[in-house]
């Protein structure tokens, strides 16, 4: 359940914003910089001091304002945090930004007048689905709506350890840290048919048994049989990110499970049309394959 609180900006240059109406208007002071040579950044700051001082007296919820500020190309999500006196996560939860090195620039950023997270209705990423379970069973906050998307505010909340390591746990890694790569992305000559077809991952060799360990955080999309691929597993690691295992000889997670980076999630097999035991890994985007070398940290 929601509650609501109404809200202006008593100046006569600043656009009236509200929760109310955000659901109807996209019209929020922009702050062109995050500098105090700049009124509304000015006034932003004290809209912000006044938030921390009225939560320093009392638990009620906090009148809460939103300003826009498109980020630079030397803005990073940090220093737009530490300028503005917020801690990252709210900026975050609000603009829905998956992890800590996502690209900004260009970006045009909701910035609140308040800590605290902001959980959407309809949660994708893991972390947002960790928020989801955490907060959303039997409590009542403030809600916002932006862009038809509905939010609830906690004041003041921050991440906990567990979910912090899900948002800066952003890097791809290698599944199989110590396999022998031996098939590339793109065309080459099935071992099956003989016949030359476009390989949609890469081949790592390994033991059978060998632990496949997830490349990233998130959370587990699909396990199944192919029989093409034989045991696979499907993991999805943001909106737009998934990755693939196939081949295994034991799947060690099961649909829904939130996994940390490097988790065993599976061991090497031979499963499915395979010529012997080794990882086939794919990393879909937007529902594309790409090469994943070229996205891995290693």
């Amino acid at each position: 359940m929601c509650i609501k609180g109404s809200k202006a900006l008593f100046f006569a240059f600043l656009i009236a914003v509200s929760a109310s109406l955000s659901a109807q208007s996209n019209r929020f002071p922009v702050i062109a910089e995050l500098s105090s040579a700049n009124v509304l950044f000015k006034q932003f700051s004290q809209e912000i001091e006044n938030s921390y001082k009225q939560i320093a007296r009392s638990a009620e919820p906090v009148d809460v304002l939103f300003f826009k500020y498109t980020a630079l190309s030397s803005d990073t999500l940090l220093t737009i945090a530490a300028r503005c006196v917020l801690p990252y996560e709210t900026i975050a939860t609000l603009n829905r930004i998956n992890g800590s090195d996502a690209s900004i620039e260009g970006k045009t950023l909701l910035l609140p007048t308040c800590p605290g997270l902001f959980l959407p209705f309809d949660p994708k990423t893991p972390l947002e689905i960790l928020l989801a379970q955490k907060y959303l069973a039997d409590s009542e906050y403030s809600c916002y709506t932006f862009d038809n998307i509905k939010y609830s505010f906690v004041q003041n909340a921050r991440l906990s350890s567990t979910e912090r390591a899900f948002f800066l746990d952003s890097a791809l890694q290698l599944p199989l840290p110590n396999g022998i790569l031996t098939s590339d992305y793109g065309m080459r000559k099935s071992p099956i048919t003989g016949h030359y077809i476009f390989h949609d991952g890469v081949d790592f060799a390994a033991p059978e048994g060998t632990p496949v360990l997830a490349c990233k955080a998130g959370s587990v999309e699909q396990t199944g049989w192919s029989e093409v691929y034989g045991n696979f597993i499907i993991v999805k690691h943001d909106a737009s990110t998934r990755s693939f295992y196939a081949h295994l000889s034991i799947i060690s997670v099961t649909a829904g499970d939130l996994i940390f980076s490097r988790s065993s999630i599976g061991k090497v097999g031979s499963t499915g049309f395979s010529t012997g035991a080794h990882l086939h890994f794919e990393i879909w985007v937007d529902g594309k394959t790409v090469d994943p070398l070229s996205m891995i940290k290693g």
